[in-house]
């Protein structure tokens, strides 16, 4: 089949002068060269994440000793009694029996 392409001045004169070189058609060395292209291993594309670390990786870790309640309670500065306060629900259907708050 024939085609046109374009091909740097210098890269032609390579493959041109490597023809001669070796006894074969500039043909030849051109399709050498783009099945040695097409048989070599696909590269592998890797994502890997950006270290957005912060702080030093070799200091102890802050939070080591921390129960998830007091994590929480740093968090959210909520204790255990604020979590099992009623808070209204705002609903116009009343619910299970006429509940107007839940228990958390």
């Amino acid at each position: 089949m024939k085609t046109t392409i374009d091909i740097h001045d210098e890269l032609l004169r390579q493959a041109r002068q490597h023809a001669r070189a070796t006894g074969r058609s500039l043909r030849a060395v051109i399709e050498e060269g783009i099945r040695l292209v097409l048989s070599a291993p696909k590269p592998h594309k890797t994502y890997t994440l950006p270290d957005f670390s912060v702080g030093d990786p070799d200091a102890a870790d802050p939070l080591a000793g921390v129960s998830w309640e007091e994590l929480r309670e740093m968090i959210y500065g909520e204790t255990e009694s604020h979590r099992q306060r009623s808070i209204p629900i705002y609903s116009s259907t009343p619910i299970a029996g006429n509940l107007n708050c839940m228990k958390l």
